[in-house]
């Protein structure tokens, strides 16, 4: 198989790999892949970059009560016996039984609450630079601008929905230029359902003025489903 022209499939390939969806004998022989190809190894040290971003959003969950009360209950309602290594070992089962369940609760309050990642999408330049991550949601779109981004002084990146439909472009905000990540709010034509695709425009200082694309169209995207 050529890996060297089909980029939708290894970027296919690679979120498989790095998400854990890929298994098995098909995640060995990928792994020589990774090695073998330099644009896979790209691909996938993009994807480990921006799932190890969303690590920042973790939150830490406390445990619930019953989850307690559920290890007391397996631990300390075994029916004692009159069996006599019960008498001499049952003082210590007890302490060994209590300092597993202090371990087994620091444990799950450490367990972080992972948020769901509904889509994403990335903006790449002719050279397959990732210029811009997106984390979409239906009511608001994350951005992460990359060190590849060419910051302009005179214009300004503007992000567009392009509807399944064919009508025309809807404006989703310009795109920051620096590292610092900003969150957009699409507007109520914004609906995950009638996205076709996403472009990105070169436009005025502030953005356009006429509710549509007025400079070049630099980058066209999918949006991704994980």
């Amino acid at each position: 198989m050529n890996y060297h022209h089909n980029d939708e499939l290894i970027e296919g390939l690679a979120q498989r790999y790095v998400t854990g969806l890929m298994r098995g004998q098909a995640r060995a022989r990928f792994r020589s892949l990774v090695s073998e190809y330099p644009r896979i190894a790209q691909q996938v040290t993009l994807w480990e970059q921006h799932l190890n971003g969303l690590a920042d959003q973790l939150k830490p969950m406390q445990p619930q009560p019953k989850v307690w009360q559920n290890i007391q209950q397996r631990l300390f309602t075994t029916t004692r016996t009159s069996n006599p290594f019960w008498r001499i070992f049952g003082g210590l089962a007890a302490v060994t039984a209590a300092v597993l369940l202090i371990v087994v609760i620091q444990l799950q309050t450490q367990i972080p609450e992972v948020p769901v990642v509904d889509r994403i999408a990335l903006i790449k330049d002719e050279q397959q630079l990732t210029l811009w991550v997106l984390n979409v949601k239906p009511d608001s779109i994350k951005v992460t601008p990359q060190p590849n981004v060419e910051a302009r002084n005179d214009k300004d990146y503007e992000l567009w929905m392009l509807p399944k439909d064919g009508s025309a472009p809807v404006s989703l905000g310009l795109l920051p230029e620096s590292s610092t990540a900003k969150a957009l709010d699409p507007p109520a034509e914004f609906q995950l359902a009638q996205v076709g695709a996403l472009a990105v425009s070169l436009e005025p200082t502030g953005g356009s003025t006429t509710g549509a694309p007025t400079g070049p169209v630099l980058y066209t995207t999918d949006i991704i489903t994980l």
